[in-house]
């Protein structure tokens, strides 16, 4: 017979609202009220996964149980995921992470979520609504996620990843191609996503939409001419100035998915001298296990730039 486990994430380091676990609300802490939420909905045993042990000994002067884990954990789900293995659940088959800070959840929320979750066979799952409101997008205080299609009334989705807001550490968001066909609101979205990511100083995420090879020297061809009309000769340096992706180096390696040998008209002037590497897997069953194996090869390539050694 199938069981279900779930696991309420939870931690004191918190900049907006600090040692928020533990804050009482009607002489109980807020993890409490959450813990009892989950104990309400009767689907299976209820463990919160912290690294604090302030929030341990709450829990456990409660009744409740806990799993400490590790303490650099960046999202709620890595901590779920090692407070599932080091509880050994081998005999559970479906966790259910249900939020720290939500001590309003109706517990028939978690029971129809783990309904869905044995219907879908989802070894791991959680609650999400879509964003309606601008407001909302940008409260730091609401966590976001990231998911592979949208979220409708009883539709799963995968997630990809979790956050609150871009922030100096994160990444840089850019978006290179021929954006005019798009309706306004789209435009108006990239705009946002742009300007608010700008200070960034992370990773930069360049994404092509709309977005040819050929169009992009063609374009800077003809910024050259409005210009610099009276220019009768350019160097590949000067000519980078006008490219789309002017403000970023060459790439060092281009992976192609799905098994196509081909540049497929993208970054024609940029990847020159970038070393190429062809994957037979599709793009979304591209995982980390791929991505390190082609930075290993990638490694033992020796870069000549046109040279002969």
């Amino acid at each position: 017979m199938s069981k279900s486990v779930i696991i309420i994430p939870s931690r004191l380091a918190s900049t907006r609202l600090p040692k928020k676990p533990l804050i009482k609300i009607n002489n109980k802490s807020l993890i409490m009220h959450v813990y009892e939420k989950a104990i309400k909905s009767q689907i299976g045993e209820v463990y919160v996964a912290t690294c604090d042990e302030e929030i341990a000994l709450e829990v456990k002067k409660n009744g409740g149980k806990f799993i400490i884990t590790d303490s650099k954990h960046t999202t709620g789900t890595d901590r779920v995921y090692e407070a599932s293995k080091k509880l050994d659940l081998e005999d559970a088959d479906f966790i259910i992470n249900v939020q720290g800070d939500e001590p309003m959840i109706n517990p028939l929320d978690i029971e129809n979520l783990n309904k869905v979750s044995k219907e879908k066979n989802l070894n791991i799952s959680t609650l999400a609504y879509n964003i309606k409101t601008k407001q909302d997008y940008e409260n730091k205080n609401i966590v976001k996620v990231v998911t592979k299609s949208e979220i409708s009334n009883k539709l799963t989705t995968e997630a990809l990843n979790f956050y609150r807001e871009i922030n100096e550490n994160s990444f840089k968001v850019r978006f290179i191609g021929d954006l005019s066909p798009f309706e306004k609101k789209i435009k108006d979205k990239i705009k946002i996503i742009e300007s608010k990511s700008q200070p960034n100083t992370g990773v930069v995420v360049t994404l092509a939409l709309n977005y040819g090879g050929r169009l992009d020297i063609i374009s800077a061809i003809n910024e050259i001419l409005i210009h610099n009309k009276n220019l009768k000769s350019i160097s590949e340096k000067d000519f980078k100035k006008y490219t789309l992706n002017k403000d970023l180096p060459d790439p060092d390696l281009l992976i192609r998915t799905g098994g196509e040998m081909r540049l497929s008209n993208f970054l024609l002037w940029d990847l020159a001298y970038t070393e190429l590497m062809f994957v037979p897997q599709l793009w979304p069953d591209f995982d980390k296990l791929i991505l390190e194996n082609c930075i290993s090869d990638y490694s033992k390539r020796i870069r000549k730039y046109g040279g002969d050694n």
